[in-house]
């Protein structure tokens, strides 16, 4: 009975771990892309732009919002139509 339950408590504290440091390096990689990506800047018509500035977005954002943006400028009939098209696809790269 004693050993049953030290190895049983063994296994779950070794899975608590491994729990936490997956959690933890989820989290640091997280934090490390929305660092990396606050400025995506792209050239247009010789002048340096941020796409997220000029599509009206957070920095780091995630892809669903890129995506309603997307739709967004699909339905413009704009002049500038080109040139938000031209953030959008700096964000994707």
């Amino acid at each position: 009975m004693g050993k049953m339950f030290s190895q049983a408590f063994f296994i779950v504290n070794l899975l608590l771990i491994l729990g936490a440091f997956f959690i933890w390096k989820r989290m640091r990689h997280r934090l490390l892309k929305t660092q990396i990506s606050t400025k995506k800047i792209f050239m247009y018509n010789g002048h340096h732009f941020n796409a997220y500035e000029v599509l009206g977005l957070e920095p780091g954002c995630n892809k669903k919002m890129i995506e309603n943006k997307r739709l967004e400028i699909e339905n413009l009939d704009s002049s500038d139509k080109p040139f938000l098209e031209a953030a959008l696809m700096a964000l994707k790269k």
